[in-house]
């Protein structure tokens, strides 16, 4: 199933600096925020700038080597930050299967 890349999408908007968001850090590649409606403490999002990826399947491999890389900094700083002993990775690749995970934007949970 091929998912269409909705430029005007949320996350897109958070990246352009359209939309507010509390950035937790922020690469070439990469922007880490805190989710507007976290489900647990510490609940952040990891953001590909690449341009019209929906979904991680989209990504090409230097693509998803620079978010891969970014994901153990954001992670550790999750543990670090709630003192938690591990943490949740989560990547939806079917839209719909997760509540609100209709960005059609690649994210890293």
């Amino acid at each position: 199933m091929t998912i269409a890349y909705n430029p005007n999408n949320i996350f897109a908007k958070i990246i352009k600096g359209d939309v507010p968001s509390y950035k937790l850090f922020e690469t070439e590649h990469v922007v880490a925020i805190l989710d507007a409606f976290p489900v647990t403490p510490g609940h952040a999002l990891l953001l590909s700038k690449a341009d019209g990826i929906a979904t991680v399947m989209d990504m090409t491999p230097d693509v998803a080597a620079s978010v891969f890389k970014e994901l153990l900094r954001l992670a550790k700083a999750v543990q670090e930050a709630t003192g938690c002993d591990g943490v949740n990775i989560i990547k939806t690749i079917r839209p719909g299967c997760v509540l609100r995970s209709h960005s059609r934007h690649s994210t890293l949970r």
